[in-house]
């Protein structure tokens, strides 16, 4: 028992540590790619992410509520961060594509 729950504290803070790092990460990229729209993009990135921590529990209670089970709630999820993932990586190849075109000219 007391290895299990060392074992989920150990997950959760090293989870914590990714997302802090990955939610610097974004706001550490906004000057850069919007530099004279910094603060209304810091404004919608925030926006989202609080969206993206209030939507997800109320979805994952309503769908135990209904099937007696987190698994769908969980399945969704992730599909829909695979969704997000692969639609970066096509803008980022967009951009890259414009990039390479423009140093081409």
């Amino acid at each position: 028992m007391k290895r299990a729950l060392a074992l989920s504290t150990i997950g959760a803070l090293g989870s914590a540590a990714g997302l802090g790092l990955g939610n610097g990460a974004v706001f550490k990229l906004v000057p850069e790619y919007f530099p004279r729209e910094t603060g209304t993009v810091t404004g919608l990135v925030g926006a989202a992410g609080g969206l993206g921590g209030f939507f997800p529990p109320l979805v994952l209670g309503l769908i135990r509520s209904q099937t007696g089970s987190y698994a769908l709630g969980f399945v969704l999820l992730s599909a829909f961060a695979l969704i997000c993932l692969a639609m970066n990586y096509l803008v980022f190849l967009r951009v890259r594509r414009d990039r390479e075109t423009a140093l081409a000219n």
